[in-house]
């Protein structure tokens, strides 16, 4: 079967190395060439000089300029002209074995290096609009193939959002005890992912979803009406759009226990999250709050536990928690993102 014009050219070494500067390494193979075509165009004009006319000095440096401007690319090309001219300019243009000029060799001269400059710029320019053509079908290529994994992610990424509302909503509809209570419990749970997804696209254009990040976005009301109550401290790896979600809603839920119940039901307590785990196979993250002298595990024990529970377990992850002088320490595992 005939190959394609434009696929041996393709395996041409001057396709391969167009653009290159005349120094990079990858071009001594081309040079070797190119002398050694030189050599060869020097020989035959050599060999056939007494049967030739005067007045055909460059006959054979031609086309060994056009083949290695083909075959080798731009900088080989110019050094086949450059030995061409040399040599010719000595042996076979008057005055022979000499560099010396007469008039008629100086015209001779101008004449074959007009002719070489132009073989070598458009051969250059042709074997270039390949090379930018293929660069250009590639690029619409993956460009495809990158829109085919975006609508691909972002169906999945839709499906996975609507199920984390529709338990959400659910969840909310077994712990509410009237209407009006379920629907400003899911509604503030599900402006909390909102949140989260609204930051993933203000963070990714100026820094990376961490713990830190979406703290800050998630907690964004609470820290309005309890400014200097919430430190946010430490760095985390980034984050994936999985554990984005759940620890939105881990935090909201943590947060409004903390005013319902916790260090934010009064006037001086104090909430620090951070991620101070430096294991590179797991993800930890803290929270920790001063608790009132009366307050009691188990009495926020309802819908935001079960969230919490669920999105833990869910994302293989652990949760324990502590009580020790005055303070709740909440510690959440999960595998590294």
């Amino acid at each position: 079967m005939r190959m394609p014009t434009r696929d041996w050219i393709r395996k041409l070494p001057s396709y391969r190395n167009h653009g290159l500067s005349p120094f990079d390494v990858r071009l001594l193979a081309p040079y070797a060439s190119a002398v050694a075509i030189v050599g060869v165009a020097f020989f035959i004009r050599w060999l056939f000089d007494a049967l030739l006319p005067p007045g055909f000095p460059f006959l054979t440096f031609f086309p060994a300029v056009i083949i290695t401007a083909f075959a080798f690319g731009l900088w080989p090309s110019v050094m086949t002209g450059t030995l061409g001219l040399w040599l010719s300019w000595y042996f076979f243009v008057p005055t022979l074995n000499s560099f010396a000029l007469e008039r008629g060799g100086i015209l001779a001269l101008v004449f074959y290096l007009f002719i070489v400059i132009v073989d070598i710029l458009l051969t250059h320019l042709a074997i270039g609009a390949i090379v930018e053509s293929d660069g250009a079908i590639k690029a619409k290529e993956d460009l495809t193939r990158f829109q085919d994994i975006l609508i691909r992610e972002l169906d999945h990424r839709i499906k996975n959002l609507f199920a984390v509302v529709a338990s959400v909503v659910k969840l909310s509809a077994r712990y509410a005890d009237s209407s009006s209570e379920l629907a400003e419990d899911a509604s503030a749970r599900i402006l909390a992912l909102s949140r989260s997804h609204s930051s993933l696209w203000r963070l990714g254009k100026d820094a990376d979803a961490t713990v830190q990040s979406i703290a800050g976005q998630v907690l964004e009301p609470f820290l309005a009406s309890h400014a200097g109550r919430i430190r946010i401290t430490g760095t985390s790896p980034v984050l994936d759009i999985r554990l984005v979600q759940i620890l939105s809603l881990i935090f909201h839920e943590l947060a409004t226990n903390a005013v319902k119940y916790g260090a934010l039901a009064g006037d001086n307590g104090e909430v620090t999250i951070s991620s101070p785990s430096d294991d590179a196979q797991s993800l930890s993250v803290v929270w920790e709050e001063s608790v009132p002298s009366d307050f009691q595990d188990g009495a926020q024990k309802g819908f935001g536990t079960e969230l919490i529970e669920r999105l833990i377990n869910g994302a293989g992850g652990t949760l324990t928690r502590l009580f020790a002088n005055g303070r709740m320490t909440t510690s959440l595992n999960f595998p590294a993102p």
